[in-house]
């Protein structure tokens, strides 16, 4: 085998390996967040006034764009969206205490929200 298609095969394997991970590792973690009973529920439509709200809401648990970590982002976005009822199983005071793996699904989720606003009806 020629030095670039074994280069290549090595490559397809370890991509290969890598999607196997992430799907393991999403699979462990929606696993984990059944267990506790963690759902996000998506708002039916997501109209301007909803994202001023949303935004309202994280500034108000201290997040805003002027230098904080991804971290604080994150705990804002999952703050948020627990004040918003965005999330069953889970209050804003619970936050504190939960898995910072879980607070990163929340803001994931509240991001892909915010990116679905966009999109118009029919698209």
């Amino acid at each position: 085998m020629s030095d670039e298609k074994e280069r290549a095969a090595k490559a397809e394997e370890a991509i290969a390996k890598a999607k196997a991970n992430l799907e393991a590792a999403e699979k462990r973690l929606t696993d984990y967040l059944a267990e506790r009973g963690i759902t996000f529920r998506w708002p039916e439509t997501l109209i301007q006034r909803d994202l001023e709200r949303l935004m309202r809401a994280i500034r108000g648990h201290g997040g805003s764009e002027a230098e904080i970590t991804n971290y604080e982002a994150h705990g804002a976005k999952a703050r948020a969206a627990c004040e918003l009822g965005w999330i069953d199983g889970l209050t804003v005071d619970d936050v504190d205490t939960t898995h910072p793996r879980v607070v990163a699904w929340i803001a994931q989720k509240v991001n892909d929200t915010i990116i679905a606003a966009w999109e118009l009806p029919g698209e």
